[in-house]
């Protein structure tokens, strides 16, 4: 079975696997050159810190790599809501699998095949993802010998590998 761990390279926008999801599509090469010269890319923030406040005026557009991001806002009583989880779309995706997997289960059917409810397009929709990025997470998942994926129909063949994949505890 192949990892689903990757070679950590460099980062820029020529080899960056969120490039489908962030640069526009007409970007020529030299563009994309002055563009990578302008992007900063800042270390991983550590847990609890923020990247912004409500209010602040915009400054950056913000891609998840790895781990999630949480948005929130404080309640008139002072608690904090909750208002989004933002993860890279390989983990929404497989995060979506579990869950409809979860579902499945508790309703008594399989759990590890099922036939998919909604198009590539509306989980695109869902997870904020282009549906390209939709499918090419399923056939990488496929490659990682996670899931077996004929059109709407989905085997998990490896649901412990899927949820390490989406940092969910072990089934």
């Amino acid at each position: 079975m192949r990892s689903p761990i990757l070679n950590i390279q460099p980062s820029n926008c020529h080899n960056c696997r969120m490039s489908a999801l962030c640069l526009p599509l007409a970007l020529d090469s030299s563009s994309l050159d002055q563009l990578d010269k302008v992007i900063e890319r800042d270390r991983p923030i550590h847990k609890n810190k923020y990247i912004f406040h409500g209010g602040d005026p915009f400054r950056a557009v913000y891609a998840i790599r790895s781990g999630a991001v949480k948005s929130f806002c404080i309640s008139d009583d002072g608690s904090e809501q909750v208002t989004g989880f933002y993860l890279p779309g390989e983990e929404r995706v497989a995060s979506l699998l579990l869950s409809l997997s979860s579902r499945l289960k508790r309703q008594h059917l399989s759990a590890t095949q099922f036939r998919l409810p909604m198009s590539r397009a509306d989980i695109g929709n869902y997870l904020g993802l282009t549906v390209e990025t939709v499918s090419r997470v399923f056939s990488r998942f496929q490659s990682f010998d996670l899931i077996l994926c004929d059109k709407k129909e989905i085997e998990i063949i490896n649901l412990n590998g899927l949820s390490a994949l989406a940092h969910e505890p072990k089934v």
